[in-house]
């Protein structure tokens, strides 16, 4: 599943729990998908996906250092709930990624081994 779909699926869980600030965190993360795929000009990959992630949630970071500075309690506990939102969507995502080399490896194994045993066979 592709991570525009992720955040269709979470968008309509959002809306039907009325929660607003998870609903903005992931239309903006939307919108910078959205704005990566045509800045590079072809669908993007896990990995653009992963970027993509990674510095939105940069800049949701520097946003709360900066809060920090000038002392806006409000607007850090605002920046820290969509801070939370993207590490969970950023560690669903690493996760699958993870999954996907492991079972990769897996069957690069399990094709090796067959290879080997039906040259085997053969030779009988």
């Amino acid at each position: 599943m592709s991570l525009n779909d992720t955040l269709m699926q979470d968008m309509k869980s959002a809306m039907k729990a009325k929660d607003k600030e998870a609903l903005t965190t992931i239309r903006s993360l939307k919108a910078a998908v959205m704005n990566y795929k045509i800045k590079v000009g072809h669908d993007l990959t896990s990995d653009d996906e992963l970027t993509v992630l990674s510095s939105a949630l940069k800049q949701r970071k520097e946003s709360l250092e900066e809060f920090n500075k000038a002392g806006r309690d409000d607007l850090i506990a605002q920046t820290k709930k969509k801070c939370n939102k993207l590490k969970n969507i950023c560690h669903n995502k690493c996760l699958k990624k993870s999954l996907n080399k492991q079972l990769r490896r897996q069957l690069k194994k399990s094709v090796q081994v067959l290879r080997k045993t039906s040259v085997k066979l053969c030779k009988l």
